[in-house]
């Protein structure tokens, strides 16, 4: 009988010896793309301690160093893992290399021969929501990158390989450049795994597994400026079987499209290696070693010259130590410094993730209440966001275990940088941290309500920083009386208190939000094109508003309408969705995939929804109401939705602001 165990990513190795540091430059392909998965907080099963953080960690490292575009997906679901593997197998083209790092649970079915990743909504007697390697291993054979490269941190993740080829490396220390080029010319499907057929540790020094530690590590110290995906696997390999019991493997993939060739890594330019001893995984944050800065690079201009070498005479870093004691302080000259040197943005958003050191308080929190006369470090984050750091950057918070930084500026009643952060495309909505709490805290309709209960800030103060959530998008959603004197439910009785309690307090009206039928762009999908250069209005407008229950016994839910778009997100939209039925209309929350044809509805339920029991909370208390998951898949080729559990389906209707019945 198969067991489930854990598997993670995290950080730390050594220097790689008898390599040139300076070598010619290989043509690369145009588009490096990095899809990084992190799992931890199983909604079913034993949750995992670091792969969030670690999965992090990669994405900053692979984005600031390496110039790779980034997916960083965090507590994902079946849905959205498959969902973000089947776009790039849509818009790749053969001029890009593909990523996939991994860490979280896995499975190896010792009975049907079978290795799976379990995605956060997996449950350990129920394959369902299980992804398989041959789901894996198909839609890479399909993608058209030239390269693609899974690094996958879980155990039993060799298993997913199928194949073992013995490398032959000796052609990268006798004519590096030419050996290099060879590989870059040719296809390959491979896989670094951090085991073979076996449990690898979940969680190692300084709160990275061991195999994590080594992968960063190695991707910060690796001394050539180029090198081949089987070079790095060497120096992971060395430091994890030293300190471990696991033995990683690399492979190419089976009937994948493998052709001999290999994933080229090519550090961005001014990017050189960390130098000095080599560290043991440790995590980034102020207790970690400052490594050295790099040199300005001929590319660099004098101004960044200049700032890098005062950092030096200051004896400062740019790295996440040194980002975090300027944040803390609200330091602006050191922000402006650290700007001026070239810091990327990733270093800045680690920063504001690490913990101030004071209790549970974030850096992010700490630096919003610093802020809040200092109209100067303002005007730095309103730069720094320009720069590319992350309006819609998440967080542990001191409340719960996901938080948006803009909920950080909020609890710090910062309204300068709540309007800075909704200028530049900070989701208004706080639907972060739904998934995890066992409350019918409707939470992406938090932030009006906060505001009106806020003591901190005068009434014109609120008032004004309203009016910025409603032209950002904030949905002020129409409440619809229960049937038949029915009570309230949960999601509809929040929709109906904003009107209730909280106007009355902003000493204003707040009238319902036109829906997407009678505004179709909204602020937050303009945003969101502006932000990622993608048309995100005509995406959301192409999504079918309504969906007729057709058949099935007994369900979740019935009729379901979208009329408000509340956020987006990577790869996914998500919408305020009204279900209708013969007892209740309801408001809840729709997670829709970027092609429409995969949604999660998202309920607050009790276990006479016949969907089970709620998950026990860390006391060990399990309440009898908690938020329910219902995945549909639109079955190709027709106009129907299946919910696959229960046998039940949906038809999305012809029209797309169809009323609800």
């Amino acid at each position: 009988m198969a067991v489930p165990v854990k598997g993670i990513l995290r950080s730390g190795l050594g220097l790689l010896c008898g390599m040139l540091l300076a070598q010619p430059s290989v043509p690369r392909t145009e588009k490096k793309v990095a899809l990084v998965i992190g799992n931890d907080a199983y909604l079913y099963v034993t949750p995992l301690k670091t792969a969030t953080n670690d999965a992090r960690s990669v994405q900053a490292v692979l984005q600031g160093r390496y110039g790779f575009e980034t997916t960083l997906l965090l507590n994902a679901t079946r849905s959205q893992i498959v969902s973000a593997l089947n776009a790039y197998r849509r818009d790749l083209g053969p001029d890009s290399s593909l990523l996939i790092y991994y860490a979280g649970h896995g499975y190896y079915d010792e009975k049907m021969g079978k290795a799976y990743w379990w995605p956060v909504d997996a449950q350990d007697n129920d394959n369902t929501n299980w992804i398989g390697a041959e789901v894996i291993t198909s839609n890479i054979k399909v993608t058209a990158s030239r390269h693609v490269l899974i690094v996958s941190d879980s155990c039993y993740s060799g298993t997913l390989r199928g194949v073992s080829v013995p490398q032959n490396l000796n052609g990268l220390n006798t004519d590096r450049a030419r050996t290099l080029l060879r590989l870059e010319q040719r296809p390959s499907r491979e896989l670094m795994a951090s085991g073979g057929n076996e449990p690898v540790a979940d969680g190692g020094a300084g709160g990275h597994s061991v195999f994590a530690g080594a992968f960063l590590s190695a991707l910060e110290r690796m001394p050539a400026a180029q090198f081949a995906a089987h070079e790095l696997f060497d120096e992971v390999r060395t430091f994890v079987a030293g300190n471990s019991a696991q033995l990683p493997e690399f492979d190419p993939l089976r009937d994948s499209g493998d052709n001999g060739g290999s994933f080229v890594f090519s550090r961005a330019a001014g990017a050189a290696p960390v130098t000095g001893p080599a560290p043991g995984p440790t995590r980034t944050d102020a207790a970690t070693p400052t490594p050295a800065l790099p040199s300005a690079a001929k590319s660099d201009d004098a101004g960044v010259a200049r700032a890098r070498e005062e950092l030096r005479s200051q004896g400062l870093g740019m790295d996440i130590a040194g980002a975090k004691n300027a944040l803390l302080s609200a330091d602006n000259a050191t922000l402006r410094l650290l700007t001026a040197a070239a810091t990327r943005p990733a270093v800045f958003e680690e920063a504001l993730r690490q913990k101030a050191g004071d209790g549970d308080a974030s850096v992010a929190r700490r630096f919003f209440e610093a802020t809040l006369n200092a109209p100067d470090a303002i005007a730095w984050l309103d730069d720094e966001l320009t720069k590319g750091l992350n309006p819609n950057l998440t967080l542990a918070g001191s409340y719960y275990p996901k938080e948006a930084l803009l909920l950080e500026a909020m609890r710090a009643s910062n309204a300068a940088a709540l309007k800075t952060l909704l200028k530049h495309g900070a989701s208004p909505h706080a639907y972060q941290d739904l998934f995890l709490t066992s409350y019918a805290d409707t939470r992406f309709l938090f932030p009006l309500r906060f505001i009106a209960n806020d003591d901190h800030m005068t009434l014109a103060e609120k008032q004004d920083l309203i009016k910025a959530f409603l032209e950002a998008g904030a949905v002020v959603p129409q409440p619809i009386a229960p049937k038949g004197g029915m009570g309230w439910p949960s999601v509809m009785y929040e929709a109906k208190n904003l009107q209730d309690e909280a106007a009355p307090k902003l000493g204003m009206k707040l009238a319902p939000t036109p829906t997407l039928c009678e505004q179709p762009a909204s602020a937050i999908c303009r945003s969101a094109s502006e932000r990622t250069k993608e048309d995100w209005c005509s995406l959301v407008a192409a999504v079918p508003k309504k969906l007729n229950f057709v058949y099935g016994k007994s369900s979740p839910l019935y009729d379901v309408t979208l009329p408000y778009l509340l956020g987006i997100d990577q790869n996914r939209m998500y919408f305020l969705g009204l279900q209708v039925n013969s007892v209740d209309t309801d408001y809840l929350l729709v997670e829709v995939s970027k092609d429409g044809n995969s949604w999660t509805v998202l309920r607050f339920m009790s276990p006479a929804s016949a969907m089970g029991l709620c998950r026990k909370d860390p006391d060990g208390f399990q309440p009898n109401d908690c938020w329910r998951r219902v995945t549909l898949h639109r079955v190709p080729g027709t106009d129907e939705m299946h919910f696959d559990d229960w046998g039940l389906a949906w038809k999305i209707s012809a029209d797309a602001c169809a009323p609800a019945r």
